[in-house]
């Protein structure tokens, strides 16, 4: 071979850039990786992680990452075994159909004998790699077989997808797991995987393309087109938050006309929390989000994570869930500024005892001037309540009514949930981390009617439960009289008012 032809054959992306492949109307063109390909590129050959990819719909995800283990199956010196895995087999054999077009359209020298080749198989006669068709529709076959990379395409929407994912990772012979798909539902196996890539475990790595990124989602106004009459208030505001231009927002109204809105959401998501903002019984409702900008922030179990500084001027507040701290659900602790309403400090671990978590409690607390703690009374907060109380810490939220500790039951969950709700809406509350965000989106209507959170995902609304409980306490936190507010707080409130209580027509008599 010469030394161009070893060159390419070494870079998979001068190798994949020269790859043929049918395009929407069937004609063989070369394949040009767009920047969101690229980016997959990236994942598969600069990264040793697992990936997890949620996109929106047509970017040609399925595309490159065939292209990618195309490469890894042609420069293979070894046998090794390359499986597409989809909820139906004609999707895993239109993926076989699209590795076959590249093959059959390499240039003459570099084609290679097929010992086997069907409608589920390919093998190269000199080093036995092959790739192979499996879905969840198959009986018994997921399990006859060992691979080193499995593609899981649009796993969201795969039958038994736990099974499925349990018995891909079985047959992983020391490789690797790529899954791809568009959002499903809300708590949905894929779901629970992007919130895990989200936390970085189980070496997974997650890819999101949010639709904003795609260069052909845009469409021309109107020539005669005034932004700020033409486009509604929330469409300004989307605008505002996410970047866009009018294009892309007068593309977005057309295809919410199209599609409606929840299934635009779900198949042309701005963010990961949007992505799964469709469920129609859920609690917390697109306008909760609208004023809310979901904050990064680092995740590491018993961390003391610190949004802003204690001022000697301000008071604050703490919500704590409590949690047994044996692994299963995370006791949280949420300070927040009466000045702001904002959170400014975050904590919490699922593997800190009673008696450790009351040090770190007061410790928190005093950080802050020594804040005003709301804990729920119900099960194990109770015993909380009791070690705070031994140790001296008296400075513990009970109702000025009757003197008593606050409970959760069905009647004050939901005044605790419908306030912090509220905040979140006018934009009261807004500076949450994106967890939290996360968590939000969980929360439902049951068919009780009551206030609910899925079962099976791998958060159970705990930090949601200490930001309300934390709003909850900052009503009965009062400001020193010599506080001044910072000019921003002034007229974010003034502005608050201003909207609620403005009159389009007026009438001066």
């Amino acid at each position: 071979m010469s030394k161009k032809l070893l060159k390419i054959l070494d870079d998979p992306f001068l190798f994949i850039s020269r790859l043929k492949i049918k395009d929407k109307k069937g004609r063989i063109v070369s394949l040009k990786p767009t920047d969101e390909q690229m980016e997959i590129m990236r994942g598969i050959f600069h990264s040793d992680k697992n990936l997890v990819v949620l996109k929106p719909r047509q970017i040609g995800s399925s595309t490159i990452f065939v292209a990618c283990l195309f490469y890894l199956w042609y420069t293979s010196k070894s046998p090794i075994t390359i499986a597409f895995l989809s909820h139906k087999l004609a999707s895993s054999k239109h993926l076989l159909s699209m590795f076959s077009t590249m093959f059959y359209n390499l240039p003459e020298p570099l084609r290679r004998e097929i010992e086997i080749e069907n409608t589920t198989q390919l093998k190269l006669a000199d080093t036995g790699a092959e790739v192979i068709c499996v879905s969840s529709e198959s009986k018994g076959g997921l399990r006859s077989f060992s691979a080193q990379y499995i593609l899981l395409s649009e796993y969201s929407f795969a039958q038994n997808a736990e099974e499925l994912k349990a018995t891909a990772v079985a047959s992983l012979n020391g490789g690797r797991l790529f899954q791809e798909s568009t959002a499903g539902t809300y708590g949905d196996s894929h779901h629970n995987d992007v919130l895990r890539a989200m936390k970085e475990e189980g070496n997974m790595k997650l890819l999101f393309f949010p639709w904003s990124g795609i260069r052909e989602y845009k469409k021309k106004c109107p020539s005669t087109t005034d932004p700020l009459t033409f486009f509604t208030e929330e469409e300004q505001g989307i605008a505002d938050e996410h970047g866009l231009s009018w294009e892309q927002v007068y593309w977005r109204r057309e295809k919410i006309e199209l599609l409606g809105y929840y299934k635009f959401i779900r198949e042309y998501p701005l963010s990961i929390e949007e992505a799964y903002g469709n469920r129609d019984s859920a609690y917390f409702t697109p306008d909760c989000f609208i004023n809310v900008s979901a904050i990064d922030i680092d995740h590491q179990d018993d961390t003391f994570v610190i949004l802003d500084d204690s001022s000697e001027q301000d008071r604050y507040a703490i919500g704590v869930d409590v949690a047994s701290g044996v692994g299963k659900d995370s006791s949280v602790i949420c300070v927040m500024s009466k000045t702001t309403y904002q959170p400014v400090a975050l904590w919490s671990s699922n593997q800190v005892p009673i008696h450790e978590l009351a040090e770190r409690l007061e410790h928190i607390a005093w950080e802050y001037g020594g804040a005003k703690i709301l804990i729920e009374e119900n099960g194990i907060g109770l015993s909380l309540l009791t070690e705070m109380v031994n140790r001296g810490y008296h400075n513990l939220w009970k109702n000025p009514k009757n003197n008593k500790w606050w409970n959760t039951n069905w009647k004050t969950k939901w005044v605790l949930m419908e306030d912090w709700k509220e905040a979140c809406r006018q934009g009261v509350c807004r500076d949450i981390d994106r967890f939290t965000v996360q968590e939000m989106r969980g929360f439902y209507l049951n068919d009780r009617g009551n206030i609910d959170y899925p079962e099976n995902l791998p958060t159970h609304g705990d930090r949601v439960i200490a930001h309300a409980l934390a709003f909850q306490c900052l009503k009965s936190v009062t400001l020193p009289h010599r506080l001044f507010l910072p000019d921003w707080v002034r007229h974010d409130r003034a502005t608050r008012i201003g909207k609620k209580y403005a009159f389009h027509n007026k009438k001066r008599y």
